[in-house]
């Protein structure tokens, strides 16, 4: 059984999960923040 390689893969692919909505987060919350009067679609 390689349970101890798969816990690693686990613990790696959740914690690049809560990065990305971490950066994805600080990203809106920027744009937010800016409020441009003019939105380009």
């Amino acid at each position: 059984m390689k349970f101890g390689l798969l816990f690693k893969l686990a613990c790696l692919l959740i914690a690049a999960m809560v990065l990305c909505v971490h950066l994805a987060n600080q990203y809106l919350r920027r744009l937010q923040l800016r409020k441009a009067p003019v939105r380009k679609y």
